[in-house]
């Protein structure tokens, strides 16, 4: 879905007709109040107590009225980890892709083929969802191309504890995987774990080589505001639930747009942070073309990256962007 911005405006592979109609998760509505401090969960050892207050304010202030974000994040250093309805599920668009790489992994026991490896490549630093396609194909059974059958990659979600992510049940498109934002700072978690019985060394550095080799203009999102001297792995999603717009009353043009990332920087040791953002109900105003939703979902990321990461690295100073927020397509 990000291969090329003209091509995010359709969504994910052949997603819409099974969803166009689908009542949101958010249909009920919520108040336009902005959220609260109180409303963000941190936690951390006594002597970080200062850190967790800042965080809860700064994250509340960037999220505002728009409450239909999900945030988690934790940073190893100071052992603070904080969430905003983590346990929200959201649909992942590409950012389901490393799990993807990371399922064919642990079926593979580490060992992928040449072609694999170079779809892999073109998955995570492209995010070409023809990739996707291919590798979805490996981790299923498609003898009856109606009832696809992914055991395979829910096997890894159940070796990787991930409970809360399950694939949409025509198991057929990928990008409507759902998850929450404690599943994917879990998956975070296992990425930059020691060895254990799912991902091997080898497999967990590939990966996140991978996500640290993002082209420039996919690097947006959770990363925003991280010091200028930090090894950054990102891998951002999006799509557009259907296209009907206004004409459906549940469904006027909402984007979901998610961002996932994880920070190591320099002189920090080994130690990193990560931190998931979620959001869905990015409405098109109206009389604009559908990439302004899109974009504020973009927004309404990077100002809760730019809060948290500035808290976590305030003597740090902050990476220039090496090229802008994504900007509307020509074509």
């Amino acid at each position: 879905m990000e291969k090329n911005r003209s091509r995010a405006l359709v969504g994910v592979l052949a997603v819409a007709t099974s969803v166009a109609f689908a009542v949101p998760a958010f249909a009920g509505g919520l108040s336009a109040h902005s959220v609260r401090p109180s409303q963000i969960t941190c936690t951390s050892p006594s002597d970080e107590k200062p850190l967790d207050k800042k965080l809860q304010r700064d994250i509340a202030h960037a999220i505002g009225t728009h409450k239909y974000v999900a945030v988690a994040m934790s940073d190893a250093s100071t052992g603070v980890q904080c969430t905003f309805r983590a346990d929200s599920k959201y649909d992942s668009a590409s950012m389901v892709k490393p799990s993807i790489l990371a399922a064919l992994l642990y079926t593979e026991h580490g060992k992928l083929t040449p072609e694999q490896k170079a779809e892999a490549a073109n998955m995570i630093e492209n995010s070409d969802n023809t990739a996707a396609v291919a590798l979805w194909k490996d981790l299923s059974d498609l003898a009856n191309p109606h009832q696809a059958n992914t055991a395979k990659f829910r096997a890894f979600l159940t070796a990787a504890g991930l409970k809360e992510t399950a694939p949409d049940p025509d198991q057929i498109s990928w990008g409507l995987t759902r998850t929450t934002a404690s599943d994917e700072l879990k998956l975070l978690g296992l990425l930059n774990g020691t060895d254990n019985k799912v991902l091997d060394a080898a497999s967990r550095t590939y990966i996140l080589d991978l996500m640290r080799s993002v082209r420039p203009d996919e690097r947006w999102g959770s990363p925003d505001g991280v010091p200028a001297a930090a090894s950054t792995a990102v891998k951002n999603g999006w799509l557009q639930r259907s296209m009907t717009g206004p004409d459906n009353a549940f469904d006027r043009g909402d984007w979901k747009v998610n961002s996932i990332s994880t920070v190591t920087p320099k002189g920090e040791g080994s130690s990193s942070s990560s931190l998931v953002i979620l959001t869905e109900d990015n409405r098109v105003p109206a009389g604009k073309t559908p990439f302004y939703g899109f974009k504020h979902g973009v927004d309404d990321i990077q100002a809760v990256a730019r809060a948290v990461n500035t808290d976590l690295y305030p003597k740090l100073p902050e990476a220039q962007r090496d090229t802008p927020p994504p900007v509307e397509p020509s074509a």
